[in-house]
């Protein structure tokens, strides 16, 4: 009797701190690399723009991996929009040669000061208020340009009804992540404390 309840008080906790510890240590080392892979990969637009954009695009769900890691929100939301502007910051330098150029300017300036409040006040809704376009706009012209839409979809008024459209998806995209909290948009039911 007096095993079970030393293997119960002592050894156990021991074993489930040291297994805790490890797989915190596992998620950290994770979280350093899709850090990596979020400043890297986006350079490999200016060689490989479809691929490079999808996978960063892509790359961009790591608040479960910041969360395991031990990230309070604060430090994960300050991280995530810097993460987030970098890869902004390459559109736009990749854009500059393309015809969409005008308007992925305009969509970088209107995240742009989104992200900024955002960041500064730590409030989601601005990021309501000012929606992601800008990547859902490139990485569309990019898909479309590849299978030989980009000139039917981009020019004249079907650019405007397409950012119409965008726009939709982004405020609706941006409720479900910033305050509804759905569980489409977090697949893994990540809740942090503030």
């Amino acid at each position: 009797m007096l095993r079970k309840c030393y293997y119960l008080l002592i050894v156990m906790p021991r074993r489930t701190n040291r297994s805790r510890e490890s797989s915190r240590q596992f998620w950290v080392y994770l979280n350093r690399l899709q850090i990596f892979l979020r400043v890297t990969v986006p350079l490999l637009i200016f060689i490989y723009p479809l691929p490079a954009a999808l996978f960063s695009w892509v790359l961009d769900i790591d608040a479960y991996v910041c969360m395991k890691a031990g990230y309070k929100w604060k430090k994960y939301h300050i991280l995530d929009k810097i993460l987030d502007y970098w890869f902004f910051i390459i559109i736009f330098l990749y854009s500059f040669r393309l015809p969409i150029f005008p308007y992925i300017l305009v969509l970088f300036v209107f995240r742009s000061i989104g992200q900024i409040l955002s960041t500064l006040t730590f409030e989601t809704k601005h990021l309501v208020m000012f929606p992601n376009l800008l990547d859902l706009y490139f990485l569309s012209y990019l898909v479309l340009d590849a299978l030989g839409y980009s000139k039917f979809v981009f020019f004249g008024i079907n650019n405007y009804i397409f950012l119409f459209v965008l726009l939709l998806v982004a405020i609706l995209k941006e409720i479900s992540i910033n305050v509804k909290h759905w569980r489409i948009t977090n697949p893994l039911g990540v809740k942090w404390s503030r």
